[in-house]
């Protein structure tokens, strides 16, 4: 982007979304430090808390904590004896390496609804040691650490909650508990956390923040709601998928464009080609108003309106 303003969107986090962060950080940095950083995580559901903990490791000096996971595990120790709490799931993770981005860069992290799990761990941990501005919408509040274990019948499997993670001042941002169902019925039932049970916390720098109920942006900024179309293309990936057709052979014409400062502008030729592309690729991609047309033509047909009269 313009005047030395990098841009970063993360989609997941997986075993190599750190190394392919670093890469892209490097890259923005071929010619010194940013001025600003931008840290898309909007849409992201999560992943692995290894991979979270080493994107946060990017902006964060080393032996900076990052985040702390707390289970109780109830094991009998034998027949009819009481039971102990193990502290085989409480851990704090922190950040191992020298932080790629400079303390002079300053970093604004996106979020909204979707952002969810490992993607929270990372903007809560920026925002607790007041390393960047969270901006967007309140994030979806999943701090639970879960764990699978296979079962004796083959394909079957049981995914088990052994802890909650906290971000590095201490809140835990799990929206939702969980209790017996009660009567008579078997399995738990959800209830969102209430007002009273959100706990105030502090950054580094004093600011104010609050447990449960996700990460609350620093900037509250509505996102504008998606139209039918779009929502259509976005779960088809079709955006994705033509910005990669285009940049095989445009290679070039976009590191010029990106010299020239002009990397957000769509021609009408880029425009035209995206057209296209999805009539060939997703000829089901339907508009607002497609099937209000189709009702539309049945009922014209159905009149003898099929051809134009003269």
């Amino acid at each position: 982007l313009e005047k030395r303003v990098g841009y970063v969107a993360l989609s997941g986090f997986s075993q190599f979304s750190a190394g392919e962060v670093a890469g892209a950080l490097m890259q923005l940095q071929n010619d010194g430090p940013l001025s600003s950083l931008i840290l898309d995580l909007r849409g992201n559901p999560g992943g692995l808390l290894g991979s979270a903990v080493d994107v946060a490791n990017l902006f964060v000096p080393k032996g900076t904590p990052i985040v702390s996971t707390k289970g109780r595990v109830v094991m009998p120790q034998v027949a009819g004896a009481p039971t102990v709490a193990s502290k085989e799931f409480d851990q704090t993770y922190y950040a191992e390496y020298n932080p790629l981005v400079p303390r002079s860069t300053r970093i604004v992290v996106l979020v909204n609804g979707d952002t969810a799990s490992a993607a929270e761990i990372v903007s809560g941990a920026l925002q607790d040691h007041d390393r960047a501005v969270v901006v967007g919408e309140k994030t979806f509040g999943k701090g639970l650490v879960q764990q699978i274990q296979r079962l004796s019948q083959p394909g079957t499997q049981i995914k088990l909650t052994i802890a909650k993670y906290y971000t590095p001042s201490g809140r835990c941002i799990q929206s939702k508990t969980y209790k017996e169902a009660g009567s008579g019925r078997y399995g738990t039932v959800e209830e969102k956390m209430s007002e009273e049970q959100r706990k105030a916390f502090r950054t580094d720098g004093g600011r104010l923040v609050r447990s449960a109920g996700g990460i609350e942006p620093d900037l509250v900024i509505k996102s504008k709601p998606k139209g039918m179309l779009e929502r259509d293309l976005l779960e088809k990936n079709a955006f994705f998928q033509w910005a990669s057709e285009w940049e095989k052979f445009h290679a070039l014409e976009g590191e010029q464009m990106s010299k020239a400062g002009n990397i957000a502008m769509v021609t009408d030729e880029m425009y035209d080609g995206f057209v296209r592309f999805v009539k060939d690729n997703f000829p089901l991609a339907i508009g607002p108003f497609d099937p209000a047309l189709d009702r539309l033509k049945e009922a014209l047909q159905e009149l003898g309106y099929s051809e134009a009269n003269p």
